[in-house]
């Protein structure tokens, strides 16, 4: 698979407000709040990632 400079053009179309709002928002917070951010961030990850393995992700029983 290529990725084709129209795909390119079209990606960054979308992605670059997206990013560029993003730091705008991630400049407000401090680096201690960045940190603690960035920690729960990546300990719910983990923690969504753990209950898929453990078979969370399982739709039996809801509804």
């Amino acid at each position: 698979m290529e990725v084709t400079d129209e795909a390119m053009s079209v990606a960054q179309g979308i992605f670059a407000p997206i990013g560029a709002t993003m730091r705008e928002a991630i400049a407000t917070y401090s680096p201690d709040e960045q940190a603690t951010v960035l920690r729960f961030l990546l300990d719910a990850v983990d923690a969504a990632a753990r209950a898929l393995e453990e078979g969370g992700g399982s739709r039996s029983g809801m509804g």
